[in-house]
């Protein structure tokens, strides 16, 4: 498993000919450069991090202390999942594949389908005077669509001296870390935000949360989870342990809202593709890298899901 690094990227841009400029007669005695009119004056590198990449770690010096076990790896999906609140609650992170280069010998592709979640098929009596009604299989499944996940990006600006100031791997470090961080935040906002629509959607803004309607679907106690957002509705402290109605909960700063529910029915498709473009801004040597990623929250049943107003 490949350490994730945008160090190379970086190196790379700081020595990249601006997009507008060109060789022309390399090797000759009539070597020189030559500006193309029209073309982009910014010098650019671009590369990209897979979520199966090994996050860096900052070490450790005598006047600097980190909080990161010593000799701890992961890869960058594990530690989203690890820092996600909706992942720790039980949903699931999903990595989409990118499709082959063209001209591999892989004639036909396939991604990832969806996310499908399996309830207990509903037994009934029956004989031959009183046959069995067909029903329809005891399943739900959102497709992951391509076209619909949302693009989210993030940019930093870098000065020349916050990377010649920086120990070896230190920036890169920082970098990478920033980027995990922000995307399992990400997850959660666009996971919460979907469920808050779902639930928003059906008549009277769903049914309110109580223990019944959890028994009704099925559910065990110790699958549910609850998560308190922004506006605090439904928290209650009780020996230092935060729950909302009795249910186990812990805060989130990605939405408003408070929901309970089972959040194992609940999923987020990453696209395993997290695209970095290192541009030099200035003529100083600062450089700006700006990273996209791709996601799309998967709610086939919402009906396991209720918000909590007070």
């Amino acid at each position: 498993m490949p350490q994730a690094s945008i160090q190379q990227i970086m190196t790379q841009a700081s020595r990249a000919l601006p997009a507008n400029v060109t060789l022309k007669n390399p090797g000759s005695p009539g070597e020189t450069y030559q500006r193309l009119p029209g073309a982009s004056s910014v010098a650019a590198s671009r590369g990209s991090l897979s979520l199966t990449d090994t996050v860096p770690r900052l070490s450790e010096t005598t006047t600097r202390a980190v909080s990161q076990p010593a000799g701890e790896t992961e890869s960058l999906a594990m530690a989203i999942v690890r820092r996600s609140r909706v992942a720790q609650a039980g949903a699931r992170v999903i990595p989409v594949e990118l499709a082959p280069e063209p001209g591999s010998p892989t004639a036909l592709w396939k991604r990832a389908g969806g996310f499908t979640i399996v309830s207990g098929a509903n037994f009934t009596e029956g004989d031959d005077v009183s046959p069995l009604v067909a029903q329809g299989l005891p399943t739900s499944t959102e497709d992951i669509d391509l076209d619909l996940m949302g693009q989210y990006g993030v940019r930093f600006e870098l000065s020349r001296r916050d990377y010649k100031d920086s120990f070896p791997g230190e920036l890169d470090a920082k970098i990478i870390n920033g980027i995990v961080y922000g995307i399992a935040e990400l997850v959660d906002r666009v996971a919460l935000a979907r469920v808050a629509a779902a639930l928003d959607a059906l008549e009277g803004g769903g049914a309110s949360f109580d223990l019944a309607g959890a028994a009704g679907k099925g559910l065990r106690f110790s699958e549910l989870q609850a998560l308190v957002g922004t506006a605090g509705a439904g928290a209650q402290v009780d020996n230092g342990n935060l729950q909302v109605s009795g249910v186990p909960a812990e805060l989130t700063g990605e939405h408003a809202g408070t929901f309970v529910g089972a959040f194992d029915r609940l999923g987020i498709a990453l696209m395993d593709d997290i695209r970095v473009l290192v541009e030099r801004t200035r003529l100083d040597g600062g450089l700006a890298v700006t990273c996209w990623c791709d996601a799309m929250a998967l709610l086939p049943d919402e009906s396991f899901f209720w918000s909590v107003s007070a």
